[in-house]
């Protein structure tokens, strides 16, 4: 090593005979070894000084060390490192790297969250929660991962921010989803979310920044359309944790859809490399925080498609400009909704990331005891249901209970914690608010999809009325719908698909049984068996009351 720290290396002169030493490269120092937790895919990591002084850390796959160092050399001089032009240089730096063989060892992961063994927990800014024996190797991360830093102490964030929490049940519920995301993973629970709805400047979005803050700045919080590229990067980014997303009109029925989707089912989409081979595609599980003036279901609905049942309780639609100042009970002393929204937004940007890795801590420190206590909380959370509302036996109104379930709990703990300044029953009690106010809602959703159902059945009828046979005729033109008699239409299988073109043809079979409008078979199925002389055919139809025609008359449940 020269004096100024710069690599030397002994080489031949022109004769052969003789060696002299010369410059091999800029100061540099081989730290650790490191490999995944199955103990293969074996990096080097190499500290690298650059020319303004700047220290890098730079992890060199022990594939490239053999040969020349072609790659070995592209790598280093990107951190900046200096490496001498002679000939042998490339094979020199590799030889010195691969016989420099440090104490420290390192395990290595590529993804945001927590380690496969459950030792350490990422953040997507790369900083390490737990054993500090972690070297994150997953690359560049998602620019929405920067904004997971801190700002203030979290004793501020907890008297500033957490504090309004305090009689607002939504934006309570908000804060203890976003501590839920640590606990998805260990405890086995699956991600999930909420969707806000309601209109513009009813604080909705405020609450959106009062949750992100348990995780970082207001950066952190995103629009639904900084998702129309990246999405998966991003999601990747915020595994283990929160991601929020604003505005759901700001992208197209279709983007949002496969957005949706995406996000529940966890999983990017399958990928080769240069070499045709698949690329393990990225995966998360986290919690997301969405708002919008309008429901997902309505957003699908304007290219007519329709929101399976998954996609609505994984993302539960939650009214939240009804409480007395839109979306706020408690004004904490400012004069209106809208003083409340400013004071909270600025408390927010002010004091903010230092909850999230604290909660993340606790969990580790207390892992057992949560793996003990959350499960408890929830069934607990779920009896307290039942009492407050009733039966919930319907198995998607269950999931719903249990996402509330793990909110209340998060929140719990994080108070257990002594992050929130929170009463520990609290939280309990502002999601089974929240659950009232989903259950309203999915009522009302409900009746919206019978009408719908309904609608598109009469006026499909309407405009082919021409195309339904007379009961009794023998034989029927070609192009024929189905039957029609005094008191039903009986509309074929394939025409009941195409009346519901874009829409889930069983689920609005179900809605106009619901409705009383259809005569549904025996047992189970919806389609009935063709009356004997119906065009003298055989099968099933679905059945409908010719009733349905007469707009504006309620229709009556049919007798068992």
């Amino acid at each position: 090593m020269g004096s100024d720290g710069c690599i030397c290396c002994r080489v031949l002169n022109k004769d052969g005979e003789d060696e002299t030493e010369v410059s091999l490269c800029s100061p540099l120092k081989v730290k650790a070894l490191a490999r995944d937790v199955e103990g293969v895919n074996w990096t080097t990591l190499v500290e690298v000084t650059d020319p303004d002084g700047r220290i890098h850390e730079v992890d060199v796959p022990n594939t490239e060390l053999s040969g020349t160092g072609t790659l070995l050399r592209k790598r280093l001089a990107r951190a900046g490192a200096r490496i001498a032009v002679h000939k042998d240089a490339g094979a020199q730096l590799v030889r010195l790297i691969h016989d420099w063989t440090p104490e420290a060892r390192l395990v290595t992961t590529n993804r945001a969250g927590w380690t496969t063994d459950g030792r350490s927990f990422v953040a997507g800014n790369g900083r390490i929660i737990g054993a500090q024996d972690v070297r994150f190797t997953g690359g560049h991360l998602a620019s929405v991962a920067a904004e997971m830093k801190s700002a203030g102490s979290h004793a501020d964030w907890r008297e500033k921010v957490g504090a309004l929490c305090v009689g607002n049940p939504l934006m309570m519920v908000s804060v203890s989803l976003a501590f839920a995301g640590p606990l998805l993973e260990p405890l086995g629970f699956e991600g999930g979310g909420l969707h806000l709805r309601g209109g513009s400047s009813c604080g909705k979005t405020t609450i959106q920044r009062v949750a992100a803050s348990v995780w970082g700045g207001p950066g952190f919080a995103l629009t639904w359309r900084a998702t129309s590229n990246g999405l998966e990067g991003i999601a990747a980014a915020c595994n283990s944790a929160l991601l929020v997303l604003d505005e759901l009109a700001q992208i197209s029925a279709r983007d949002a859809d496969e957005a949706s989707y995406m996000l529940a089912n966890g999983c990017g989409k399958a990928r080769a490399d240069r070499s045709g081979a698949t690329v393990r595609p990225l995966s998360w599980r986290l919690m997301v925080l969405s708002s919008g003036e309008i429901s997902l279901a309505r957003k699908l609905a304007e290219s007519g498609r329709e929101a399976m049942a998954g996609q609505n309780v994984r993302l539960l639609d939650i009214e939240a400009d009804a409480r007395p100042y839109g979306a706020f009970d408690n004004l904490h002393g400012q004069p209106d909704g809208a003083r409340f929204s400013q004071h909270a937004k600025a408390m927010s940007s002010t004091f903010h990331g230092c909850a999230g890795p604290l909660f993340v801590k606790g969990v580790l420190e207390k892992l057992d005891i949560c793996k003990r206590a959350v499960p408890t909380l929830v069934s607990g959370f779920r009896q307290r249901a039942v009492d407050r509302f009733g039966s919930l036996d319907d198995g998607l109104i269950q999931r719903a209970v249990d996402r509330l379930a793990l909110c209340a709990a998060a929140g719990e703990l994080a108070t257990m914690f002594g992050l929130t300044g929170w009463n520990r029953e609290e939280p309990k009690e502002a999601a089974l608010e929240v659950l009232g106010i989903w259950l309203e809602g999915r009522e009302g959703d409900a009746r919206d999809e019978i009408g719908e159902s309904v609608e598109r059945t009469r006026a499909f009828l309407k405009a082919n009325s021409a195309r339904f046979a007379e009961a009794a005729r023998g034989s029927v033109p070609a192009d024929t719908l189905g039957w029609r008699d005094g008191h039903f239409f009986y509309i074929a299988p394939e025409a009941w698909k195409q009346a519901h073109d874009g829409h889930d043809p069983i689920r609005s079979a179900r809605h106009l049984a619901d409705a009383g409008l259809l005569v549904r078979g025996e047992g189970d199925n919806l389609p009935r068996k063709l009356p004997r002389g119906i065009g003298n055919v055989r099968g099933r139809a679905y059945t409908i009351r010719t009733l349905i025609l007469k707009e504006g008359e309620p229709a009556q449940p049919l007798a068992a």
